[in-house]
């Protein structure tokens, strides 16, 4: 194809990596991300990349462009204008996401592979199948979004309110935004139409006003303003909106296709024992099924920096230090979060 033979030969920038650019990518904020296999960041407009060296499946090795320039370029995109500066990003799965400095969002089409030099690009969103017209940032997002991608070749499958498996087919890709009020997450599958009209209430029947959002495999993890941590495993499929699959409200044992309801509730988190957080947070698949999400809060505990981590369905929080100081804003016990940043 002729596109990808362009792709190909476009030359590579010589490009230094910007000096601060992080050893390792801990938390996914607006501009660092990661999935199994590769750290992202954003600098001065350009993507970066670099192996994930947490996870053992990459050897390591320093930050180079996403692609031969750092942006999203290519045959695949024809709903817009290339970008010419990328704002933010987010990883899950074999998503890559960017949003550009005019709003919208480009997509890299595999993110598990080597992007190094060459990567495909496409700005196609919504129906009908993931060809659509593509999608637009429609207000702020300082309060937090992020990509989600449950697919077989990590996640595999999720337990019904019965316990039951159901395989997550070809693939479930999301893309969550907190509302202006953090009360609600609105959400797009790359296959419905191209807005943001679908929405999750947030905890406590929208009474809770969240600050930060983070999600992977479709499982959101929300910090509060007050700071209590909550997660929900919610998508397209799992909540009974597709009409391609079967659900019922009242079924007592499995008969192999139909998934029960409801959707898996809210779930509030055991309290982090000590330490000030911060809005710089992480959920990331490790495994299959529901269980298989690790989460990770950034926090201050006696002047040093590191995060609180555990599994979802785990009571207790361990605390991993981190070198130097925590780069999210400090809290204050009477008014805790400060900045997304």
């Amino acid at each position: 194809m002729l596109w990808l033979w362009l792709a190909a030969c476009t030359p590579a920038l010589e490009l230094e990596p910007p000096a601060d650019l992080p050893e390792r990518v801990s938390f996914r904020t607006a501009t660092e991300s990661f999935n199994r296999d590769w750290y992202f960041a954003v600098r001065d407009g350009r993507i970066w990349m670099k192996p994930n060296g947490e996870t053992g499946e990459r050897r390591p090795g320093e930050w180079e462009l996403v692609g031969a320039t750092g942006l999203p370029e290519g045959g695949g995109l024809d709903r817009w204008d290339p970008p010419t500066s990328i704002a933010e990003i987010s990883a899950d799965g074999a998503h890559l996401q960017a949003i550009s400095a005019d709003g919208h969002l480009y997509r890299a089409t595999d993110a598990r592979s080597d992007l190094r030099g060459h990567a495909q690009w496409t700005d196609r969103w919504g129906w009908p199948r993931a060809r659509g017209p593509g999608l637009s940032v429609v207000w702020p997002t300082d309060r937090g979004w992020s990509v989600s991608d449950s697919h077989p070749f990590q996640v595999d499958h999720y337990e019904d309110a019965l316990g039951y498996e159901h395989a997550v087919g070809l693939g479930v890709a999301h893309v969550y935004r907190l509302t202006q009020d953090g009360r609600q997450i609105a959400f797009n599958d790359w296959w419905l139409p191209a807005d943001w009209s679908r929405r999750v209430c947030g905890p406590e029947r929208g009474t809770v006003e969240a600050v930060a959002l983070s999600a992977s495999a479709s499982t959101l993890l929300l910090l509060a303003r007050d700071g209590a941590i909550w997660t929900r495993l919610y998508d397209f499929d799992t909540s009974g909106e597709n009409d391609l699959l079967r659900y019922s409200w009242v079924m007592t044992e499995r008969d192999g296709r139909t998934r029960a309801l409801p959707a898996e509730p809210w779930r509030r988190q055991p309290d982090v024992p000590d330490g000030r957080l911060t809005r710089r947070l992480a959920i990331a698949q490790d495994g299959q099924g529901n269980a298989a999400r690790v989460l990770r809060v950034e926090a201050e505990r006696d002047g040093l920096a590191g995060y609180w981590e555990k599994l979802v369905f785990d009571e207790a929080w361990y605390w991993v230090p981190l070198e130097g100081v925590v780069l999210g804003h400090r809290s204050r016990p009477a008014q805790p979060w400060l900045s997304r940043s």
